[in-house]
């Protein structure tokens, strides 16, 4: 032993503390168990599955003619949204939905998939409510 550092099996030691496996483990389930009453108090997937309808034709109005939009997926409060790559700039299209995405408050990510090789998935804001 050295600094005051005790060292076990199977435990990573740094300076003045042990972390072990199964302290680890312990905090993990403890934050889950927390995790499980806020879905439960906050009624978070009764609140989903209200929202859900009104997410879905919310994403579904974009598919309008004569815009980019490919393609687009819904389930739950998920939605995938493909859309046709700008000629000699492939990215530059999600690139400015992605910008625009996160100045309204949603995140999405940007994928390589689909017909067209380009796609966002986005999950409903947080702060989104039902009309």
């Amino acid at each position: 032993m050295s600094g005051g550092i005790r060292r076990q099996p199977g435990c990573a030691a740094t300076s003045g503390a042990i972390f072990s496996p199964i302290r680890a483990a312990t905090r993990l389930c403890r934050r889950g168990i927390e995790t499980l009453k806020i879905y439960r108090e906050e009624r978070l997937f009764a609140r989903a599955t209200h929202l859900q309808e009104e997410w879905h034709d919310a994403i579904h109005s974009l598919r309008v003619p004569a815009t980019a939009v490919v393609d687009i997926r819904t389930l739950g409060l998920i939605a995938g949204i493909e859309h046709s790559p700008r000629e000699g700039a492939p990215d530059a299209r999600a690139q400015e939905a992605f910008v625009d995405c996160f100045q309204n408050g949603l995140l999405i990510r940007l994928g390589k998939v689909g017909r067209s090789g380009s796609a966002m998935t986005g999950i409903n804001p947080m702060k989104w409510q039902t009309r």
